[in-house]
């Protein structure tokens, strides 16, 4: 079905999709929405009527392999001699406030901006500024836009756009990052990860450390629309840390794989061989959706984990394996997410000194090349 683009207050097209019977337009039923990144997105919206903003913005933004923190581009703002709203500002202070003194707050919010540019020659008069809407990120919702004039437009979510557009985001890269960290220490804290990592290494493995790294990695499927970027993708190692049978598990971010259909070569150590007492271990795929809140969702995976940590002593090494990776999976409900799609798929019982060479997951979405590696002391 084509879809049909509607500037809410104006009638005109956008990107060369036209529909002339301005009174026979379907009724806009915009979805629920952030009230903080729609007041970002019309104030970032009226920085495009100067030009010298508008200039600033694109050359901050183009080209860049991730978005860019709103902290940034309002220094850079500044450095141009542009006075930026004061609510950006105070957008950033805000976020700053709630990750200070190392604090872990409920929900991690970082705002940045990222432009998703249509392919071939575009003009910077098209620019719009978007936000994600707040809810099924795979249905057929319409994704709320300002123009220069402040204009409301409304854009198809499951198709990219044909004009360029400046996303405002308070979920994506930098939050992504620093969620995996307060994801890990909330492991730590809760004994399911060796506590410093490099450090206890370094003891038992004086002459260097065997792991198993990521060569090679092709997703099938992402499924992120353009609202969200690239896909966040997450791995979540998990194996046999002792003799006693005591579950390790460790969250490893993967920023690097934005788009589905796309061979990557990250060179990335997935597992070190000193954190698990046996030769084999799990690994779990996830994309990161922006409707959870990642502190639950630790809970939730680390409670999944510790009930069964207890009957696992006097079992098999690899039934204990094989009952963690399933306690993982299942510790993350698939109702939990905003979204269907967030499990990416599951490599079982990956040994030690073993190579895997366009191997596939479980669940036949990933493929992978996994080789052996030591690095020796330094």
């Amino acid at each position: 079905m084509k879809r049909i683009w509607k500037f809410a207050l104006m009638g005109v097209m956008v990107g060369g999709m036209f529909s002339c019977e301005q009174d026979s337009m379907e009724a806009v039923n915009p979805q629920p929405h952030d009230q903080a990144l729609d007041g970002m997105a019309s104030d970032v919206a009226t920085l495009l009527n100067n030009p010298t903003a508008r200039k600033t913005l694109l050359s901050t933004l183009e080209n860049k392999e991730w978005g860019v923190k709103l902290e940034t581009l309002l220094l850079e703002l500044d450095a141009a001699g542009v006075a930026s709203p004061k609510t950006l500002a105070q957008s950033v202070e805000a976020s700053k406030k709630s990750l200070a003194n190392g604090a872990m707050p409920d929900e991690v919010k970082i705002p940045e901006l990222f432009l998703v540019a249509p392919e071939g020659q575009w003009s910077e008069k098209d620019l719009l500024v978007a936000f994600p809407p707040a809810g099924d990120e795979k249905a057929e919702e319409l994704v709320k836009a300002y123009n220069a004039a402040g204009e409301v437009v409304y854009l198809s979510q499951l198709e990219r756009p044909e004009v360029p557009v400046i996303v405002v985001e308070n979920h994506g890269h930098f939050a992504f990052v620093k969620e995996v960290e307060l994801m890990n220490r909330m492991l730590q804290e809760a004994g399911l990860q060796v506590n410093n990592h490099m450090q206890a290494i370094s003891a038992r493995s004086a002459s260097g450390i065997e792991v198993t790294k990521l060569d090679k990695i092709r997703l099938n499927n992402d499924q992120e629309p353009w609202t969200k970027g690239g896909a966040e993708i997450y791995a979540v190692t998990s194996g046999i840390r002792n003799t006693s049978k005591e579950p390790e598990v460790s969250v490893i971010p993967m920023e690097y794989l934005d788009n589905d259909g796309t061979n990557y070569y990250p060179n990335q150590i997935m597992l070190f061989w000193d954190d698990y007492v046996y030769a084999a271990a799990n690994i779990h795929y996830y994309e990161k959706d922006s409707g959870y809140n990642y502190k639950e969702l630790t809970i939730i995976l680390i409670n999944g984990v510790t009930e069964i940590a207890g009957i696992l002593s006097g079992q098999a090494y690899i039934t204990a394996l094989g009952k963690i990776a399933a306690a993982v999976a299942q510790a993350i409900p698939d109702d939990w997410y905003t979204d269907d799609d967030d499990y990416v798929d599951t490599f079982y019982t990956i040994e030690k000194n073993h190579t895997y060479t366009d191997y596939y997951g479980a669940a036949g979405n990933a493929r992978v090349t996994l080789t052996p590696y030591f690095i020796p002391a330094n």
